[in-house]
């Protein structure tokens, strides 16, 4: 996916991480936020975009 630097650098990781009780490591959390974008939100929006 292009941009996934983008993503990775406009995530808010130090919210997330005191949002939740038991985060993710910072690596991991960029993996699976690119997975869940990826699998969930592209599916919903790409009918509005494309």
């Amino acid at each position: 996916m292009s941009n996934e630097n983008t993503f990775r650098s406009k995530a808010d990781y130090a919210a997330y991480k005191e949002a939740v009780e038991e985060p993710l490591a910072k690596f991991k959390f960029n993996t699976a936020m690119i997975a869940d974008f990826k699998e969930n939100l592209m599916p919903e929006i790409s009918s509005l975009i494309g």
